[in-house]
Formats: C-alpha cells, structure tokens, sequence
C-alpha cells in the first residue's frame, strides 16, 4: 500500500547544504530532541514535600514553578504521538509495521524485564500474572505506558491507510472532541490523581495528536509569521482566560491546555520547516538526542530516580532544584552514554534489541533507516 500523502522532503533526494545528510523534518527533530529533554528533567524531580508546598509561590518552589511551567509544556508527550503519525503516514504496509514493531518492542521487554527484576529484589517476588500484565500494558515502570500506545497506532496504521482521505478531518475532529470529553468527564468526577493511570493507558486522549501529525503534510501552507500569530494568539487567549474567574475552573483551565498543546503541534511544522533544525543553537546535537530519544526514554528513571531522592534537599526549595537538576545531568549523561557507546561496543542488531539504539550512519544512506533515525520513541 503506497501513501496518499505527497513525498516528503526527507529522502536522500533532497540535501542540506553540506550536501552529506539526507534533508530531516526539523521540527520532529526538536519535538523530540527537546521533548526528551524535559521528559527527564520532570522525571529528575520527586513529589515536592509539603514542606516546600507551604513556601508562597516563588521562582524558587518546585511546586508552584512546575505548575506554571510546565502547564506549558504539555504538548511534550503529544507531540511525540504528531511526529510519531507523520513519519507513520509515509508507509502504511504490513512490512513497515512489522519493521517499526520489531524496533520498539525487544528493547522494550529488556527494560521492562530489567525494572520488574529490580523491584523483585527491592519490594520481593512479584507474581507471574503481574509481570504479564505489566508488560503488556507498560506498568513496569509508570512512564512505559507509552509505548503499548505506539504500539496500538503502529497496528492500526495500515488500517487507517485505507481511510479515503477526505474521511481524514472528520476522524480528526471526532477524535478531539472525545479526548476533550473524556478529559473533562474524569476531571469532574473523579480526582485526577486517582485515574492518571487510566488516563495514560486510554487510546482516546493521544488518538487525536496522531492523527494531527498524520495529516500534518496535507494542511494549507502557511508562512511562519502566520505560525506565530496563531501561537501568540492562542497564548494571549489562555492568558487571559487564566487570569479570569471563569479561567480558574478547573475544566475550562484543563480545555485551555488541550487547545495549546494542539495549537502547538499545528504550528511546529510551520516555524521548522525541513532543515531548519541546523540553523538553531546545538542543531547537531538535538538531531543526535532525537534520534536516541528512545533509548534515552527507556532507560532513564533507572538512572534519575535514585540520586533525585539522594540529592534532593527536602527542605530547602533551592537546594531542591539544585538536586533535581543534578539527577537530571547524571541521567542524561549516563543514557547518551548508552547511546553513545552500546552500538560501538554490540553491534547496531544487539544494541538496536537491547538498548533500543539507532545509529546516525545509517540515516546518511538509505530512507528507510533515515525514517527509523526520526522514528518516535519517547514520552513523559
């Protein structure tokens, strides 16, 4: 089955300046690479203490600053579904969905094994019916859950191939309104923390940013001036309705974030298109974390949870930031480390099933491990 969609400007065909890399989707590139970032830093910090939640609201208190902050940066994991459509939309046949299950899932059930071996030795033996289905519904570690979601669209995506196009926006539109439903019917009767693991395993509340990014190629073109009105425009809209008594309803707070965080995945193509990812600061270097987002994914709350508990000072708001970016450094450094080093020392086949590695090399000769150098691996 070809893809409806027109060719992207990705292949070999289509050169960077240097003329020695394929042309990449640079805002894939910085979804990711700056998603994976922020995934580890959020995962560097434990639950702030109630000895930092009495502190006013500051600069300085975790709690109030992760509030603020990253209520932001929730397009994270979402945009790592968009690209995730994009890249899948290029080949719908059977053979690219066995191929990208292959890639995602032995590296995977290593981790997975890894983590439920390690609690075995903490917290004593775990059953075998539990390991099963911590496995098949990524509970082994909490932030798994979203790979049996890849998982789900990666089966789905021939299926979907088949749509006729024009079917496509309606499928969109359904989709948003059930994620925005749904989202709105848990926030009402249940509290949030209660039903967060629910809500993170439900194809429902990512459906709909898949297939954003899947249709992402056939959307009007815009300029990026016109990218960041739309963001700008949308940024002042929750501003103000934040700032307003009926912004300060938990529902209307929760649909202002979802429209940002889709506002957000509209716009990234617009502002990066293809290439541009070279000319931001450390270009290079975010291609390389994008590229080994799964890796670093996989593997690093085995590296951040421990030093964020040992270097974490409780009492004390800076000193609790200070430890949080530590473990944070010590995570990213020991899983590029991984990164860097497992396919040189294993091989690109071991390490690619252990490790979940993908080397750069090959995405310098051929499209489809260009396409496997871009593929989505990561989340929150």
């Amino acid at each position: 089955m070809q893809s409806m969609l027109p060719p992207p400007p990705h292949e070999d065909t289509h050169l960077l300046a240097n003329a020695k890399t394929p042309m990449r989707y640079a805002h894939i590139d910085v979804l990711k690479g700056a998603g994976i970032l922020l995934v580890v830093l959020l995962h560097s910090f434990p639950p702030a203490p109630e000895a930092v939640n009495d502190i006013p609201p500051s600069l300085l208190d975790p709690h109030s600053f992760a509030h603020k902050v990253f209520g932001w940066l929730g397009w994270v994991v979402p945009g790592f579904f968009a690209c995730s459509g994009l890249l899948y939309a290029k080949d719908m046949t059977l053979a690219a969905m066995n191929r990208r299950l292959i890639r995602l899932l032995p590296a995977y059930i290593c981790a997975s094994v890894t983590a439920l071996v390690l609690l075995s030795l903490l917290r004593g033996p775990i059953p075998v019916q539990d390991w099963l289905s911590k496995l098949l519904f990524g509970n082994a570690v909490g932030v798994f859950y979203f790979v049996p979601m890849l998982v789900v669209f990666t089966v789905a995506t021939p299926a979907l191939g088949r749509l006729p196009p024009r079917l496509l926006p309606c499928l969109l539109a359904l989709a948003i309104t059930l994620h925005v439903g749904h989202q709105v019917q848990e926030l009402k009767q249940f509290q949030v923390t209660k039903t967060v693991a629910w809500t993170s395993h439900n194809p429902i509340d990512w459906t709909g940013y898949f297939v954003l990014g899947w249709l992402s190629p056939l959307l009007p073109h815009a300029s990026p001036q016109q990218g960041i009105l739309i963001l700008v425009a949308v940024w002042l809209l929750r501003s103000v309705m934040l700032q307003m008594k009926w912004g300060r309803d938990p529902v209307a707070s929760l649909i202002c974030s979802i429209v940002w965080n889709y506002a957000v995945i509209l716009c990234a193509p617009i502002l990066l298109p293809p290439g541009r990812a070279w000319a931001l600061p450390f270009g290079r270097q975010l291609q390389w974390i994008s590229a080994n987002s799964y890796t670093i994914f996989l593997h690093h709350m085995f590296f951040a949870i421990v030093p964020s508990r040992i270097a974490t000072h409780r009492e004390s708001p800076l000193l609790y930031v200070t430890g949080g970016l530590t473990a944070w450094t010590f995570s990213m450094a020991c899983t590029c480390g991984i990164a860097l080093f497992a396919p040189r020392l294993l091989g690109p086949a071991v390490s690619g099933a252990v490790f979940g590695c993908v080397g750069d090399e090959g995405a310098r000769k051929s499209p489809a491990a260009a396409e496997a150098s871009q593929d989505v691996k990561a989340a929150v």
